[in-house]
């Protein structure tokens, strides 16, 4: 065989070879995006997703976080990038834009040389020894493996420099911002009533085995109007037509989220007392009004200075439509009187508690606020409302927060008692 055929041959199988590798990392780096979407159809024995079908309703989302590659663009491998295996795939994971993707052992190899940011054309000329350079450096910036200098998602890591509560907190932070909560209650009941039947709830009680001790008393013996309050104490999912007293509003705010005093602790400065307790006296929520229906207060968003006891405009009256959205579609808050925003800034309890366990202590802050303002507005004589189903980035962007230093944890509505005895109420 001459040398010339030798050389044709060995060039064939070359080229062949690199084909293959650019269709086997095209595969493999290719969007493997909602992975616990996917399990959920293959559970149920479907080809494809569908909303629908879910168990519960509520649906996983990943929105893409834009990255504009150009010739000029600097790179680097994303620092949020969490790893696993899945049978025999290696699974990455952006715990930031939530995708996920299947990588071949070269592809991870590859990621490895990218410690420091380099032009994007270096970049595809170093990935040209695996594949068509410049389509498999698109293919990783688009799947979050690589980021873009610059671009939002290189923001929001650089924003996430000073998390001290470490990547299992972080990424329970941002997988838990990306639950969708778009169906009509008719549908939620639908679904629930389906999930009932193939998957009945567990018991509502537990008892344990041993010896009782019998316990005297009951809710039916005590009187007084903090037991009255307690009794009388519901979701409301419906609200009548009324306008609030600005009264009202200021007694709701102050008895809610304002302070009783300030304390002065030697060493450390001054510490706020409420009517509800906080982790470690940080009280990192703040509130945000969305007023619609309340005398001698111009309709609009406004933040309520715990400082001054006041309220401080900070945008015109939210839409109907985009007050339901950020609602998680809950209709009857447009009838509502106020809608209030919740926020948490995490540097107030990260300041003292620097372990990922404080986490938890920003949901129990605003859990022990909600249940103040419910026990508050049910003794003024309102309807209240209270939902974690919002879509935080819509409530972020409303309010003007980043949703990483601030951001969205719990929604809180009042309004009057509807007359419609056909509306259902909840505990």
């Amino acid at each position: 065989m001459s040398k010339k055929a030798n050389s044709s041959e060995v060039e064939s199988q070359s080229l062949t070879a690199r084909l293959r590798m650019r269709e086997h990392i095209n595969g493999l780096c290719a969007a493997v995006s909602n992975v616990d979407a996917i399990k959920a159809t293959q559970v149920r024995g479907e080809n494809t997703f569908d909303d629908s079908a879910a168990q519960v309703p509520v649906v996983i989302r990943h929105p893409p976080i834009p990255q504009s590659l150009e010739p000029e663009s600097r790179v680097n491998r994303s620092r949020s990038l969490q790893m696993h295996w899945e049978k025999d795939r290696l699974i990455a994971k952006n715990i930031i834009s939530g995708q996920k993707s299947a990588l071949a052992s070269e592809i991870v190899s590859a990621l490895q040389e990218f410690d420091a940011p380099c032009a994007a054309t270096d970049a595809a000329a170093r990935l040209d020894a695996l594949a068509d350079g410049g389509l498999l450096l698109r293919r990783l910036v688009e799947r979050s493996l690589l980021v873009v200098e610059g671009s939002p998602l290189w923001a929001a890591e650089a924003d996430t420099g000073d998390w001290k509560w470490g990547d299992d907190a972080l990424a329970f932070h941002f997988e838990s911002r990306r639950a969708s909560f778009g169906r009509s209650p008719d549908s939620d009941r639908a679904v629930l009533l389906e999930l009932t039947q193939n998957d009945p709830p567990p018991p509502i009680y537990k008892d344990c085995a041993g010896p009782t001790v019998k316990l005297a008393g009951g809710g039916s013996m005590q009187a007084g109007e903090l037991w009255e309050t307690l009794r009388r104490r519901r979701t409301s999912r419906a609200f009548g037509h009324g306008i609030m007293p600005a009264e009202d509003l200021a007694n709701l705010l102050l008895w809610t989220w304002g302070k009783l005093r300030e304390v002065e602790v030697s060493g450390i400065g001054k510490l706020l007392l409420k009517t509800s307790p906080s982790g470690g006296a940080r009280h990192p929520i703040e509130v945000y009004a969305a007023v619609r229906n309340v005398a001698e207060i111009d309709p609009g968003l406004y933040h309520y200075s715990v400082r001054r006891h006041d309220l401080t405009r900070i945008g015109p009256p939210i839409a109907r439509d985009e007050l339901i959205a950020a609602c998680g579609e809950h209709h009857w808050v447009a009838d509502s009187a106020v809608v209030f925003f919740m926020t948490a800034i995490v540097e107030r309890t990260m300041w003292k508690y620097e372990h990922g366990r404080a986490y938890r202590i920003l949901n129990l802050d605003a859990g022990h606020l909600g249940q103040t303002f419910t026990l508050v507005g049910t003794h003024m004589g309102y309807a209240c409302f209270t939902t974690a189903a919002t879509d935080d980035n819509l409530i972020e962007r409303l309010v003007g927060v980043d949703g990483i230093h601030e951001f969205a944890v719990y929604t809180c509505v009042v309004g009057f008692p509807s007359r419609d005895r056909n509306i259902e109420e909840k505990g």
